[in-house]
């Protein structure tokens, strides 16, 4: 009757720790309605004049499970196709100053947040794999 109880609880243990996620989950941001998700796949119309394309993004924020000095910021480059033309603009992100907000051709657009966070034993996040929440205004003249 031991051997079957001893049997019973490393099947029980073996089970409990095989079903133990090694990695924390990543943050899954809630889109609030009426935002839009940015990628780096793909060119996204936000209005009737206005066409955004991420072209690079610079992270230097602190990795989780780090202790850093700084909180680090977020730059993402991006091209936007106006009815005049193509431009080249560079928006900052940072969560220590919050949602960082920029005006673009009639359009303030506002980063609501970035993911994914790097954690402490990461390689580099590629390009393709980042999200940008924005919240985009057509501002009248």
């Amino acid at each position: 009757m031991r051997g079957k109880l001893r049997l019973w609880g490393v099947v029980l243990i073996i089970v409990f720790i095989s079903s133990c996620k090694k990695e924390a989950s990543q943050h899954i941001y809630d889109i609030p309605e009426g935002n839009i998700v940015l990628t780096a796949s793909k060119i996204h119309r936000v209005s009737q004049y206005l066409v955004l394309e991420i072209t690079d993004i610079e992270d230097t924020r602190c990795p989780i499970g780090v202790v850093c000095c700084s909180p680090g910021e977020v730059h993402i480059f991006i091209s936007v196709i106006e009815q005049d033309g193509i431009r080249d603009y560079s928006l900052e992100y940072s969560k220590m100053r919050g949602q960082s907000t920029d005006t673009i051709s009639n359009h303030k657009i506002e980063i609501i947040e970035v993911t994914p966070l790097r954690y402490e034993n990461d390689t580099l996040i590629s390009l393709n794999d980042y999200r940008v929440v924005v919240d985009v205004e057509y501002l009248l003249d």
